[in-house]
């Protein structure tokens, strides 16, 4: 199974993008029903990348940890990505998010510390 990088996830990010919507199946299933639009919206160009032939919602939901109670806290969402192999960074509790963020698109444009494109 290939990895979901943040790279890649940026690199898709900078574009506009079109991304399919489908029903959660129950109340409670609202994340791993986003994480599935995720996959399907990385697998759309990708040959390497069939990940929806493996998961559906309600395995993502059980991957997770979904319950009635908590439906799917960031915690077990985390967990889900883990497991569906993609990198989860947490931008909340950054010193400085917003140069950190800068830092991950200047990777991924490849620019130079003068903010020149590569």
């Amino acid at each position: 199974m290939m990895k979901t990088t943040t790279t890649m996830i940026l690199k898709k990010m900078m574009t506009i993008i079109n991304i399919n919507s489908f029903l959660q199946p129950t109340g409670n299933t609202c994340g791993p029903t986003c994480l599935y639009m995720v996959l399907d919206y990385l697998q759309t160009d990708s040959k390497d990348f069939k990940i929806l032939d493996k998961y559906t919602i309600e395995n993502i939901s059980e991957i997770c940890g979904t319950d009635w109670i908590v439906g799917t806290p960031p915690d077990r969402m985390e967990k889900g990505m883990k497991v569906l192999g993609f990198d989860y960074i947490e931008h909340i509790a950054s010193p400085k998010p917003y140069e950190f963020l800068k830092t991950l698109l200047d990777v991924v444009t490849k620019k130079d510390e003068k903010g020149i494109e590569i």
